[in-house]
């Protein structure tokens, strides 16, 4: 579960190349500004977002969008993204 609105913190973990750390990070970035827009459009209090759905709009690997968002749910599918000043 996610609470929108999300922000990601790249973490270059692996020590890569310079080259490659920047990479990630502006998907890091995309990724963060893709979940938060789609929080905004959201009309119920929870979302679900998946991977899949993710990586589809922002033509990046389902991998990369599950090792970049590990840090929201651990794993998994996706997650559920809520919005808490929506009453239901």
């Amino acid at each position: 579960m996610a609470v929108y609105p999300v922000s990601l913190k790249y973490k270059d973990i692996m020590r890569k190349r310079p080259s490659v750390a920047q990479i990630e990070q502006h998907w890091c970035e995309r990724i963060e500004a893709w979940i938060n827009e789609q929080g905004l459009k959201q009309t119920t209090r929870g979302q679900i977002i998946t991977y899949g759905q993710i990586a589809n709009a922002l033509s990046i690997s389902r991998d990369d969008v599950e090792r970049i968002c590990f840090q929201l749910d651990a794993g998994g599918n996706g997650f559920t993204l809520v919005r808490q000043d929506i009453q239901e």
